[in-house]
């Protein structure tokens, strides 16, 4: 498999699984514990968000960005998520609708547009590149 193969793969899996921890923990509090849909998105988008971080990190992009650099990018890109998730699940409700449609329309929407920036501006190769030669032992760069 290639290397955007695998990134793909990963990307695809860590998402799944973190649009999934969303939509559980979402329904779970709007459901089960009758909270309301700012509570709720809230509490899913939080668990959801450290989920996707710590994957993304090691296993998506392999990243030896310094946690310094990408998590502040990484939590910009999070609020910014986060407000679009709640921008859609009020005008959805504000429609008339459930609150479960945008929930759902947020677990569509917010994948595809979340690798972009996670690719290009918080996990970048060239910074995960240039921090691997930094640890890399100067002896190691001689061949020796």
């Amino acid at each position: 498999m290639t290397k955007l193969a695998t990134k793909v793969t990963w990307f695809g899996i860590i998402g799944v699984v973190s649009t999934l921890v969303y939509g559980v923990v979402a329904l779970a509090a709007v459901d089960l514990l009758s909270c309301s849909r700012l509570v709720a998105n809230t509490a899913a988008f939080l668990v959801a968000m450290c989920n996707s971080y710590f994957g993304h990190r090691l296993l998506t992009f392999r990243s030896q960005v310094a946690h310094r650099h990408a998590m502040p990018r990484f939590m910009i890109q999070a609020v910014f998520g986060y407000a679009v998730s709640y921008a859609v699940t009020d005008a959805v409700q504000r429609l008339g609708f459930k609150p479960q449609i945008g929930i759902i329309a947020v677990m569509g929407i917010l994948p595809v547009a979340n690798f972009a920036v996670l690719q290009f501006w918080v996990f970048p190769a060239r910074l995960s590149a240039a921090a691997a030669k930094r640890q890399e032992p100067p002896d190691n760069k001689q061949g020796r």
